[in-house]
């Protein structure tokens, strides 16, 4: 009899285990009602920016289980600025689907939306078991706003001499989707506009007139820009007109020569350029008796010929510079304008001198630099020219040529100079000099550095805890322009590197940190040879123990437990440092008390959920005992005391796993014969903890019949 009670019993258990599994379930969906698709990135909600309410998105909530639930509803997201509100909870009977009564989502006021795709999460939960299920409905938000204006004639001119106003037209258009009321603007004070504020309806266009009256000190070109701003969201538009402010009788002078120095008795031509700004006028040309011009008035300068060059015949009459004016005059308005030039008339001995190469870059070391000076007699005479330079020797310090003739004369310089840094320029000038004729020209010579390297460390400086380590490399470079042999010195190791211009060494090396160690650790390498040195730097900062490593234990409540009952209280294991950590769980407290698992894994800030199992058997004492669990790392530990209050035979308390855990259990309570026990089940297969109550509680109960059993028997 004994063993058809426990078969009829352990039957009874293991359905019930097995029955919430398939006992529940939700599904929640955002659905177009004119197409009865859901809505997805491909076919979003499009909306203008307003409020979304039931009437156009349907929201439904399925139960997908085979008993009546009920379900939360929350808005898990909206994007920043946006409010909503939905529809507390419902009711389903099993397999029903229901859209909710209340869903309506506010978007900020067009004037800050940005137009574009944005989403919105929306979540059931199952009040009885804590499955959940979430939708996502992406709201593309239009570009429901516009204004553009156009401009009829956008540049018109106003005489500077007449004054007076222009007239613009300006067409104004709403190319929104909603009627709106648009406030119109202008850039400048001296602009009127009428009508000043316009209401369209969308699609309409309005026409809107621009008086425009410059200052009289405004000249030229003068840009003013008409804005219309939408009262009510963010449409905004822009257009220019300008206003070309100018003389009608203006002019502008400009004067060319093909050179300014002539022999004494010759002569030279000047090209005078009159450029007529205004209307249709006339000019008087005014020069000194040397300067001579082709003509002496230009007739009729106008919109199809507004320029004219006038040639200038210039014959000085002294030696040296000679300044002249040329006088220009409209005979409409009176307007003068003056250009002044200036002409050297000199003797015709004339010299060039080039050098060559005109720049040059030798290594700083014992040698030459080799140049050719080439002296040319570009006078009508014969002369001999003395040759001197800043620096060097010449083979020849004199030559004399015959007119137009030249010779070529070597120059030598030394290049052991000792340059200070990378490289030194020097300019060298070689003068050529006849009485008072000389030329001279320059070259610079660049006397090198030709040694240097450059030594690099990466990565640059790192941070681990102590214990770790971080992989340098360390390379050596030869930056200069000759081979060089080095000796590389890097974490006390040292090698020889003979490298060729723009070659390398690179060497790898791991630093590990002491588990004793803090702080930062220098990291240096060095380079030298007979020619140079260079060296770099890194760093590898050992952050402190308590920074990499801390572990936190916390759990609900005080537990309550009967005698012959199981209870299962779950602590959280809190990793507070920045690096994964394995902990060893062991508990310290009554014999039947034990926690599970004894090991879990975190990483760095996370959390993980263990569960002291507790079953006072029959005997034990009522009170309050306390059961230590340590949580142990290589670099840390922690203790937690739970509270476990052991009572009369009764109702098991559990303290279920936190509520933002992200398999959250479900309760299930089972009375047989006043014995009431309290099974723990996940939302997936029956765990470890799972069995182990199912286990006890069957323990108690064949306890009980026993006893029961034996008492009958003797009585």
């Amino acid at each position: 009899m004994i063993s058809k009670n426990m078969l009829l019993f352990a039957g009874i258990v293991s359905l019930l285990i097995a029955s919430p599994a398939a006992a529940s379930g939700v599904d929640i969906d955002a659905i177009d009602p004119a197409t009865q698709a859901s809505f997805s990135p491909t076919n979003p909600y499009l909306a203008c920016p307003g409020p979304l309410t039931p009437q156009v998105i349907s929201v439904t909530v399925r139960n997908t289980g085979i008993a009546s639930d009920t379900y939360q509803l929350h808005l898990t997201s909206l994007p920043p600025g946006w409010t909503g509100v939905i529809q507390k909870d419902i009711s389903l009977a099993a397999g029903e689907e229901k859209a909710l009564d209340l869903f309506l989502v506010n978007m900020p006021a067009p004037a800050s939306l940005v137009p574009g795709l944005y989403e919105i999460g929306i979540q059931a939960v199952s009040l009885s078991t804590g499955e959940k299920d979430t939708a996502t409905l992406p709201v593309q938000v239009l570009a429901c706003h516009g204004v553009v204006l156009t401009v009829d004639k956008p540049t018109q001119t106003i005489c500077e001499e007449s004054g007076g106003a222009q007239t613009f037209t300006v067409t104004v258009e709403n190319t929104g989707k909603f009627a709106e009321t648009f406030s119109l603007t202008t850039s400048v004070s001296w602009a009127d506009l009428s009508p000043q504020s316009l209401t369209l309806q969308a699609g309409e266009k309005k026409t809107l007139t621009v008086e425009a009256e410059p200052p009289a000190e405004l000249k030229g070109s003068q840009a003013v820009k008409i804005k219309a701003q939408s009262s009510t969201s963010y449409a905004s538009g822009e257009a220019t007109l300008t206003v070309e402010v100018k003389n009608c009788y203006d002019f502008s002078l400009s004067l060319q020569a093909t050179q300014t120095t002539v022999c004494a008795g010759k002569s030279l031509v000047y090209l005078l350029d009159i450029n007529n700004l205004g209307n249709v006028d006339t000019f008087t040309i005014d020069t000194p008796d040397f300067v001579t011009p082709d003509v002496t008035k230009i007739v009729d300068l106008g919109t199809n010929k507004p320029t004219d060059t006038v040639a200038l015949l210039v014959q000085p009459t002294a030696i040296g510079v000679q300044t002249f004016d040329v006088r220009v005059a409209s005979e409409n308005e009176g307007v003068v304008k003056t250009v002044t030039a200036s002409v050297e008339s000199e003797e015709c001995r004339d010299v060039v001198v080039v050098v060559t190469p005109s720049e040059k870059a030798v290594c700083a070391a014992p040698g030459k630099a080799d140049y050719l000076v080439t002296v040319k007699n570009t006078g009508s005479v014969t002369e001999t020219f003395a040759l001197t330079t800043t620096k060097g020797s010449l083979a020849k310090t004199s030559v004399a040529l015959d007119a137009g003739m030249s010779e070529t004369v070597a120059l030598s310089v030394d290049t052991d100079a000792t340059v200070e840094g990378d490289a030194m320029d020097e300019v060298i000038t070689v003068t050529a000099k006849a009485g008072e004729v000389s030329d001279a020209a320059t070259t610079t010579l660049t006397i090198e550095n030709c040694y240097s390297a450059e030594v690099t460390i990466t990565p640059p400086p790192v941070a681990v805890c102590p214990c770790g380590s971080a992989a340098f490399t360390f390379t050596l470079r030869n930056t200069g322009k000759l081979a060089d042999n080095f000796t590389f010195t890097f974490l006390n190791q040292s090698v020889q590197a003979a490298l060729e211009p723009g070659a390398s060494w690179t060497e790898n090396a791991t630093v590990t940190a002491a588990c004793d160690q803090t702080g930062p650790i220098q990291i240096t390498a060095a380079a030298t040879s007979p020619n140079t040195a260079v060296s770099a730097a890194s760093t590898l900062d050992v952050k402190e123990t308590d920074t990499c490593y801390g572990v936190e234990l916390t759990n609900g409540k005080e537990a309550d437990v009967g005698i012959a009952e199981g209870i299962a209280v779950a602590v959280t294991v809190r990793n507070i440092a920045d690096a994964p950590q394995t902990f060893t769980l062991s508990l310290a407290g009554p014999a039947w008390a034990f926690v599970q698992p004894s090991n879990v894994t975190v990483e760095a800030g996370g959390e993980a959920v263990v569960y002291i199992y507790a079953t006072p058997p029959f005997g034990t004492e009522e009170g309050i005992y306390s059961a230590t669990l340590t949580s142990s790392s290589a670099h840390a530990s922690s203790e937690h005391t739970v509270a476990i209050s052991v009572g009369p035979d009764g109702q098991a308390n559990v303290i279920e796993p936190p509520a933002n855990q992200t398999s959250p259990g479900i309760s299930l309570n089972i009375t047989i014969q006043n014995i009431t026990g309290e099974i723990i089940k996940g939302t997936e297969a029956p765990s470890f903890k799972t069995l182990a109550i199912g286990v006890i509680t069957v323990i108690i109960v064949i306890i009980l019949v026993v006893r029961f059993v034996i008492l009958v028997r003797r009585k």
